[in-house]
């Protein structure tokens, strides 16, 4: 078992991220961000540690450039540093998963509550005593 290092909350948030570097752009997905920095999964990528990058997406009609630095990479993916940190973006992700959230819970109760809708109820199996 690890200590979870991490003194920031985290928010779970898959986006598409291009990784530019040396005037590439490197497809990626975002796993998790926080206010301070972001996780990437890519595939068959390396960048050295304490390598500049650029990354660009957007998220909720805004779009995103923020500069980072490589602190880690390993076979999941790569961890950044934001140069300056994002509080504005932690909070847009964060209440962009709530709002999924939400939305998802919505659906499960509304389903709930249809009318007319069938329930059923499991009952345990007969055995031959019952005939």
């Amino acid at each position: 078992m690890t200590i979870d290092t991490r003194y920031q909350s985290r928010v779970d948030m898959e986006v598409e991220v291009q990784i530019v570097h040396r005037n590439r752009s490197i497809h990626a997905l975002s796993r998790n961000l926080s206010r301070s920095g972001i996780f990437l999964t890519t595939e068959a990528m390396t960048i050295p540690t304490g390598t500049f990058i650029g990354l660009e997406f957007a998220m909720d009609d805004v779009k995103w450039q923020i500069d980072g630095l490589v602190v880690r990479q390993d076979e999941e993916g790569i961890g950044a540093i934001f140069r300056m940190p994002q509080p504005e973006l932690f909070t847009t992700a964060t209440n962009r998963k709530q709002a999924s959230e939400q939305r998802s819970t919505r659906k499960v109760s509304a389903a709930n509550k249809m009318p007319g809708a069938a329930h059923s109820k499991v009952l345990p199996p007969r055995s031959n005593a019952d005939y």
